[in-house]
């Protein structure tokens, strides 16, 4: 069986959608595919097909991402959507499109560094036939109504003020402008035009957006879902002063809870140690098991050079990591 492989040019991603649906199991919304491989405010995805007498059988490609890298910016890639038609699975095409994907980024850019969040299925191929090495297994930490009261017994009510946003509008101008990076070599830059891109206008998730204030001047942002067990998923906790981020995450999770009353509230333990001391401080436990809730662990995988800018990519300790930096 003959195919022919070419970079993927995104004129026509209609032609994707019936692979969409036959390898996911699901359809995708109307304009999906535009917003997340076209309208990026870091750049159009890259990908290359496989086609067998003109119809697409196999799709791999990456999407283009800001961080902040030792005080630059700079382009990391991630993997997503990889998708072989059924009728055309078993014969390698997902190996050969990411490594032609790989090359065509190392011939242009110079270099390349890729993350990925691969599915239980497409994890052992990743790791078996195209060499990616485990960043990390992120453990899920989470509390529910009961711990968080028990831990938070006596403490005052917040100074700082909760309120749902639709979008960062030009109010967040100043707190983006004013966002430190450094307390890990490795951030995922956020502004306003990236946010609202992944989180405002994304047509498959429903992600809501709360800004924490004090004396009429934002202090920080969380972002987050809720799943269809009524739990609420932390997508992001975003600070612009780390000493006050306990008191953060309390005025959080007390609105979140007398607002919505979920089953519970959880959000991947961060590799950041203020954080995942204010989580501990709200009652968030980890499940130390191998079954139950919350114990799947999501892994975070890389693909690429070990040294960019004298940072040492595949070690985990150099990464500031949080729920937004997967592809949702």
């Amino acid at each position: 069986m003959e195919f022919q492989h070419e970079l993927f040019d995104f004129d026509n991603c209609i032609a994707l959608e019936e692979m969409f649906e036959k390898c996911f199991d699901a359809k995708s919304t109307v304009g999906y595919f535009d917003w997340k491989y076209k309208l990026n405010p870091a750049g159009k995805a890259i990908a290359f097909v496989a086609k067998h007498n003109g119809q697409i059988a196999a799709f791999y490609g990456v999407i283009p991402e800001y961080y902040i890298m030792n005080g630059k910016k700079e382009l990391i890639y991630q993997s997503m959507d990889t998708m072989t038609h059924p009728d055309f699975q078993r014969k390698g095409l997902f190996t050969n499109l990411a490594n032609q994907t790989y090359d065509h980024i190392r011939a242009s850019k110079g270099k390349l560094t890729v993350l990925g969040f691969p599915g239980e299925i497409s994890y052992p191929g990743f790791i078996k036939k195209l060499d990616w090495s485990t960043l990390i297994e992120h453990k899920y930490q989470f509390t529910n109504e009961h711990l968080f009261k028990f831990r938070n017994l006596g403490n005052k009510i917040s100074r700082f003020k909760i309120k749902p946003v639709q979008s960062f509008d030009e109010e967040f101008d100043q707190y983006f402008r004013n966002k430190v990076y450094g307390h890990k070599p490795i951030s995922k830059y956020l502004d306003q035009a990236i946010l609202n891109w992944k989180i405002c206008d994304s047509p498959m998730m429903k992600y809501k957006v709360v800004k924490i204030s004090e004396d009429n001047e934002i202090k920080g942002f969380v972002i987050y879902r809720i799943d269809e067990k009524n739990r609420i998923f932390l997508v992001c906790i975003d600070f612009i002063v780390s000493k006050h981020i306990t008191d953060f995450i309390t005025s959080v999770c007390r609105y979140l809870f007398s607002k919505l009353h979920p089953k519970a509230i959880y959000t991947f333990q961060s590799s950041t140690n203020s954080i995942n001391e204010g989580l501990r401080r709200n009652g968030f436990i980890n499940n130390p098991f191998s079954k139950g809730p919350f114990s799947y662990r999501t892994p975070l995988i890389i693909y690429g050079d070990r040294q960019v800018d004298k940072i040492n990519v595949f070690d985990v300790k150099n990464w500031d990591i949080q729920p937004y930096l997967r592809d949702y």
